[in-house]
């Protein structure tokens, strides 16, 4: 009998490679986000006061010095998103495979049951089989009708 659930299976497995994807999609783009921040948080140390500007210059740098800052803040808050959205697809794909883990058990236990009542069936029919030969008289066993008998 086949597995009932093997459909049902199936669809989890492929909920599972979906999830895998999206979390392997979410774990990328955090990365990505975080190289961003870093690369944001370098430039915005970097920027540094030049000597000797006159207000204007001055005024310009720090307004670009804000611009910046706004930049990184802004890096700051995607790479948390992006990471809150990665840990939230890992929870989602451990979810999936436990789904998946749990009906291949089923299975297992499904294909064991089904080996189990084949062996029965087959010993079944072996002691059927045994029950049927003749009974062996055991007393015509014990005179050799191989060599003839001597009369004295």
């Amino acid at each position: 009998m086949a597995f009932r659930l093997a459909q049902l299976l199936r669809v989890r497995q492929v909920q599972a490679d979906t999830a895998a994807a999206s979390a392997g999609t979410a774990a990328g783009r955090a990365r990505t986000a975080r190289s961003a921040e870093t690369a944001r948080r370098a430039e915005l140390a970097g920027a540094g006061f030049p000597e000797g500007t006159g207000e204007k210059a001055f005024a310009a740098i720090v307004a670009a010095r804000g611009a910046m800052a706004a930049r990184y803040a802004e890096s700051v808050d995607l790479t948390h998103q992006a990471e809150d959205e990665a840990r939230h697809a890992a929870a989602v794909l451990a979810a999936a495979r436990a789904k998946v883990k749990a009906l291949e058990r089923l299975q297992e236990h499904h294909a064991a049951a089904e080996r189990e009542a084949a062996e029965h069936a087959d010993q079944a029919l072996l002691d059927e089989r045994g029950s049927r030969r003749p009974a062996v008289d055991l007393t015509d066993l014990t005179t050799d009708t191989t060599a003839p008998e001597v009369t004295p």
